[in-house]
């Protein structure tokens, strides 16, 4: 609840640095005011407002604009500039033409509807498939853990290493004990690039990563029950313009 000097102080002035604010904020006001209001008709009563399209310089008159140097200071909405005739046949086409330009604008908004809400669904399917494939693969590095295949000690890593004859299956096995930590368990503290710079690690660098920081890592933190999953997160809420630097001085 704002006190009556906030309230006087906020007068005038724009909370927000956003030109789509104002007119949301127009168009809201119809739909507050009359409740059942179409949506269409709220919004061209806030573009009409924002346009000045039927002003007639009311608040030129209030507010004391008046100069001896300047003739025809009052700002006039364009609908009152123009020629009578002009005035009413507009007046009139709008009459005649209101109830199939509703239906036209009800049309056009549920197929904005419908497309937005396919696009949303076709998101969800493949962010859901993108999850389903990363849990398959969590699944595998996970049941690896507990399988011969791992590495559970600095020794026993060494000495598989050791066996292993050339660059590639070396660069293989390891690069598999650190994903069976980093995808299969969820230590995200196991992660390591597999380049930078363009530059590929070695088997030897990703070794002394995987004894130095990865299998240590078993001491710290628990083994967890299953591997773990990645679901589709909602949405972020996009919030138009900032609070302007006068609605932060109220």
């Amino acid at each position: 609840m704002l006190r009556d000097d906030e309230l006087k102080a906020g007068v005038g002035v724009d909370a927000s640095n956003s030109v789509s604010e104002s007119l949301h904020l127009s168009s809201m006001l119809g739909i507050e005011h009359y409740g059942t209001i179409c949506i269409d008709h709220s919004a061209a009563e806030g573009q009409t407002r924002s346009n000045n399209d039927f002003g007639r310089g009311h608040r030129d008159l209030v507010t004391g604009k008046r100069t001896k140097n300047k003739v025809g200071y009052i700002t006039i909405g364009s609908f009152h500039e123009l020629p009578p005739e002009l005035k009413e046949s507009l007046i009139q086409w709008a009459r005649e033409y209101a109830r199939r330009n509703k239906q036209d604008f009800d049309l056009w908004l549920n197929r904005q509807k419908a497309l937005r809400r396919k696009k949303e669904v076709e998101k969800l399917e493949k962010e859901y498939a993108d999850a389903t494939e990363d849990y398959i693969v969590a699944i595998y590095f996970f049941e690896q853990y507990s399988s011969p295949r791992c590495w559970k000690t600095v020794t026993d890593t060494r000495e598989e290493y050791g066996r292993l004859s050339s660059e590639s299956p070396r660069l293989e096995a390891v690069k598999e004990q650190i994903l069976i930590r980093y995808l299969g368990l969820g230590w995200s503290a196991a992660h390591h690039p597999w380049s930078t710079s363009g530059r590929e690690f070695s088997s030897n660098e990703l070794l002394e990563h995987l004894v130095n920081v990865v299998i240590p890592l078993a001491k710290e933190l628990e083994v967890p029950a299953e591997p773990p999953v990645a679901l589709p997160a909602p949405p972020e809420m996009i919030e138009l313009g900032t609070t302007s630097e006068l609605g932060k001085s109220i």
